[in-house]
């Protein structure tokens, strides 16, 4: 089962390989049954209707093996299709299609890892202002609804290259790679906007939608993820602070891990 989940049939030579197998295995079978059946008189079959017999087992072979190989092939298909939507749930988040936290915390590792030392990068950190209040007054079925009202206005903000996920609650996070500062605050002002846009399109009165962003510009590879994040997150919270609906920014300069320090931004 193990080695039957691994099969891709995009692959001409897998399809390819499943179609002869079960010639083969059909031809098999069909020889032992005849080989079992006429064991005794098998030489003089042998002897004056060789023909037939060849045209008879290829005949056979090809009949069997058709039904078989459209078997195995629908049933290799399922298991293919079963694997893509398990991958997908498992990655992804159930009500807004984002990436889950830990799928997304993963691939921003495994990038930032891999990225070139001197390309500028960023992260933000999103989180719905008074959603707790959303949910208190409206109930939890309106707090979903604002939840993905706010997923599509951030996917609306952003570049279709970055990376966005949904570190839970009402938080998100979005990573922009080979972007500077000035962008990647427009772009989180973009986002800011779009949410406050959506509480118009949300359909449900007294509610008003908005966010507070922390934004993290850097460069340097030695930093780590965690590091990155901590900022963000302690960027976000002085956005909450400072009257929320708002976007904190902070341009990391070029300094070891052990002694990090922000440059100002005017």
């Amino acid at each position: 089962m193990f080695l039957v989940t691994k099969i891709d049939l995009s692959s001409r030579t897998v399809f390819l390989a499943v179609w002869l197998a079960c010639i083969l295995a059909t031809c098999t079978l069909a020889m032992a049954i005849a080989y079992t059946s006429f064991e005794a008189y098998l030489p003089l079959i042998a002897i004056q209707h060789k023909s037939v017999i060849l045209n008879v087992t290829f005949l056979t072979t090809l009949v069997i093996s058709v039904p078989a190989f459209l078997f195995f092939l629908s049933l290799i298909r399922h298991i293919n299709s079963l694997r893509t939507q398990l991958g997908y749930k498992v990655r992804h988040d159930a009500l807004t299609g984002l990436l889950a936290r830990e799928a997304f915390l993963n691939d921003f590792e495994e990038e930032h890892s891999e990225k070139e030392n001197e390309r500028p990068d960023a992260i933000l950190v999103i989180d719905a202002d008074h959603f707790k209040k959303i949910n208190d007054e409206h109930g939890h079925l309106a707090g979903d609804k604002a939840l993905v009202a706010i997923t599509d206005a951030v996917r609306k903000g952003v570049r279709e290259t970055d990376r966005i996920g949904r570190l839970g609650g009402e938080e998100f996070c979005v990573y922009l790679t080979n972007v500077n500062m000035s962008l990647a605050r427009n772009i989180a002002e973009r986002v800011r906007q779009q949410v406050r846009q959506a509480s118009n399109e949300l359909g449900i009165p007294g509610i008003e939608l908005s966010v507070s962003i922390g934004l993290v510009s850097y460069s340097s590879r030695q930093l780590s993820c965690t590091r990155i994040l901590a900022m963000a997150d302690t960027l976000l919270y002085r956005a909450k602070d400072g009257g929320r609906d708002r976007v904190e920014a902070l341009m990391v300069g070029e300094r070891h891990e052990g002694r990090l320090s922000p440059l100002p931004i005017t």
